[in-house]
C-alpha cells in the first residue's frame, strides 16, 4: 500500500525539560551551562505557551548530503497555526510538492496535496501527546514541532550540556539575544527578540553525528496572535482523495 513519506530534520530537537537551573553559570564535569541562556529560552517558551493561539511562517534551508559527496541546500516554506492546548496545522511547501498536518484534538491527518492522498491516525488529547504518539508509532516528526508544543522550552533544553550567550545581534532589523546550546548529538542557535515579545527570529540546528553533519536554518516571519476557530483544524478530503498509510522512514531533507 502507498504511504506518505515525511521528510524533515527540524523536529529532531529533544523534547523534555531540564530543570534545576536558575541564574548564573553552572559547570559540572563537561557541563557548562549559562543560566541566563536557560532563562531566555524559558521566557521565549513561556511567551508562546501562554498565548491561546498564534500563527507564523518560516523560511527553511536544509543541507543535504548527496551520494556523490557534495552538500546542497534545499529550501522550503512552512506556515504554522497553533491553538493551545490541543490544535495545530502545519503546512510545508518544498521542491517535491506541498504537504500539511492538521490535528483537531483527537486525530492527526497528514495530507499530500499534489497527490490528493491523506493518512489519519487517532492520537492523544494534547499537542505534546499527539506529537509524541505520531513519532513513537510511525517515526514521523512534524516540522518545527519544538515551537508548537505546549512547553517549547522543554523541547529545546533536554540533554543540554553547554549553553552560551553570544550577544545582542540585529537580525532583519530586530535586535535579538543570540544564544547557542549543545548536547552530545546536536548544536543549535536561537535568536530571540528582545523586549516584551520574546519570539524566535531565527533557529539553526547542526546535527553533529549525522552523515555530513548537516545544518538546518529556519527564519521566522509573520507572527500573528489572533483567535483561531475550530474549523481551521478540521480536515475535509477533496473529491477523489485516497486514504493511505503512514510510512515509517528515517530520512533527512
Amino acid at each position: 500500500m502507498k504511504a506518505i513519506v515525511v521528510r524533515t530534520c527540524l523536529a529532531m530537537v529533544p523534547a523534555m525539560l531540564l530543570v534545576g537551573w536558575s541564574g548564573g553559570s553552572h559547570a559540572q564535569g563537561s557541563y557548562q551551562v549559562d543560566g541566563n541562556v536557560v532563562r531566555l529560552v524559558k521566557e521565549m517558551g513561556q511567551y508562546l505557551s501562554q498565548a491561546e493561539s498564534f500563527e507564523f511562517s518560516a523560511d527553511v534551508t536544509e543541507e543535504v548530503l548527496l551520494s556523490t559527496g557534495e552538500k546542497v541546500h534545499l529550501s522550503s516554506q512552512s506556515d504554522v497555526v497553533v491553538r493551545h492546548p490541543d490544535r495545530f496545522w502545519v503546512w510545508r511547501d518544498t521542491t517535491s510538492g506541498s504537504t500539511y498536518f492538521t490535528y483537531d484534538g483527537r486525530v492527526i491527518t497528514a495530507v499530500d496535496e499534489g497527490q490528493n492522498m491523506f493518512s489519519a491516525v487517532r492520537v492523544g488529547r494534547t499537542i505534546d501527546e499527539a506529537l509524541d504518539d505520531i513519532f513513537e508509532m510511525f517515526n514521523v516528526s512534524i516540522p518545527l514541532s519544538a515551537f508548537i508544543r505546549n512547553d517549547p522550552a522543554s523541547a529545546l533544553l533536554r540533554d543540554v550540556t553547554r549553553a552560551t550567550y553570544v550577544g545582542h545581534h540585529p537580525l532583519d532589523g530586530v535586535v535579538c539575544d543570540h544564544v547557542v546550546l549543545s548536547s552530545s548529538e546536536v548544536e543549535w542557535q536561537i535568536w530571540i527578540t528582545t523586549g516584551r515579545r520574546k519570539l524566535p527570529q531565527k533557529f539553526v540546528i547542526h546535527f553533529k553525528n549525522e552523515p555530513g553533519s548537516p545544518t538546518v536554518v529556519a527564519r521566522f516571519t509573520e507572527w500573528h496572535f489572533v483567535p483561531v476557530p475550530d474549523v481551521r483544524f478540521l480536515f475535509e478530503p477533496l473529491p477523489g482523495a485516497v486514504e493511505i498509510e503512514f510510512l515509517e522512514i528515517d530520512v533527512e531533507g
